[in-house]
């Protein structure tokens, strides 16, 4: 090698040449290349880009045709409810329309119930308890003894049922009694003890009084009344008709 040899810095230079000339000849492959994976990488990218925004628009279109169809679900809820509300108040109505018949129905039922126990009440024909009976006895007992004439009207069958049953009292608790029935064109109602006032209170029979608040303090509702023109110590009880109670 030898640097002032012409022939050999022309080869040299000849070479080097070669090697440029090579070197440019791969610049150009390499640019060329480049060229085509810019090329390449352009066209993979928008294929990527698009199949992105093709899954994206499907994406969007799966989320509002869900979205669509929840609202059309949400509609179709809200018509049922609506619905389901309507016939429920329809219903919650007629059965609060058959409830109210239900009980209007009831409660004449009891009126009619209460007006017939009133009336049964009210008819009932009298009677004497046990109680009244055992204590009327002995409150009798303990009375002066004197004459009583017993009257009842004679057409109620339910006075003198029930005057019997005083005669039979009286007669227990001996005393002795008269019964006599008179037709009454309009008569006293109740039991009455009659308390003969003649001119003064002496007058009254001495067995009227003890008798009369021996029927009180049995629980018994007798009434007094004076009358005159009767026999000395005979004591007058009139059973009429039973007493209307208010």
């Amino acid at each position: 090698m030898n640097w002032n040899d012409p022939t050999f810095l022309r080869s040299t230079s000849a070479f080097i040449q070669w090697i440029v000339i090579a070197f440019a000849s791969v610049a150009v492959a390499l640019q060329t290349a480049k060229h085509f994976v810019d090329l390449r990488e352009k066209n993979i990218s928008s294929k990527i880009s698009a199949a992105k925004e093709d899954a994206l628009a499907a994406e969007n279109r799966l989320k509002s045709e869900r979205i669509a169809k929840a609202e059309e679900n949400q509609r179709e809820l809200e018509a049922q409810l609506a619905k389901t509300n309507t016939e429920t108040g329809n219903k919650l109505a007629e059965d609060e329309a058959r409830l109210a018949e239900t009980r209007k129905a009831a409660d004449a039922a009891n009126e009619r119930a209460a007006i017939l126990e009133r009336h049964k009440e009210l008819t009932a024909p009298r009677r004497f308890t046990e109680a009244e009976r055992i204590a009327l006895i002995a409150h009798l007992m303990e009375c002066p003894k004197g004459k009583i004439v017993l009257t009842v009207t004679e057409g109620d069958l339910e006075a003198v049922a029930y005057s019997e049953a005083i005669r039979s009292i009286f007669k227990e608790a001996g005393h002795d009694v008269e019964f006599t029935p008179i037709i009454f064109g309009s008569g006293p109602k109740g039991i009455a003890v009659s308390l003969i006032m003649e001119a003064s209170e002496d007058d009254t029979p001495t067995h009227a009084l003890p008798i009369l608040t021996s029927f009180q303090k049995a629980g018994i509702e007798v009434s007094g009344y004076r009358i005159k023109n009767l026999h000395d110590d005979v004591l007058h009880i009139t059973v009429g008709a039973k007493p209307i109670q208010k």
